[in-house]
């Protein structure tokens, strides 16, 4: 994965990053794996997470945004079958 584009928001605490953008001493193992992970990996991993949170009726209330959040369950999986 690359992380140039990647954004420090400065009134959000990023729990990988230090605000200079120096890695956490305790995220530097998983930066390492990050960095040699091809994108299409983590794209994949990332849509296996999403999946698995819909399928379990997991949900994130997200504040701000004109849009909804991805992460809302489908409300055709609260039907009986």
């Amino acid at each position: 994965m690359d992380f140039t584009n990647y954004r420090l928001e400065e009134a959000v605490f990023d729990e990988m990053f230090h605000p200079d953008r120096l890695v956490r001493k305790h995220y530097a193992p998983m930066k390492d794996l990050l960095d040699q992970m091809p994108s299409e990996k983590a794209n994949e991993i990332q849509d296996s997470v999403a999946a698995s949170f819909r399928n379990e009726g997991i949900a994130f209330t997200v504040y701000g945004g004109d849009q909804p959040e991805e992460n809302q369950p489908d409300p055709a999986q609260d039907e009986p079958d």
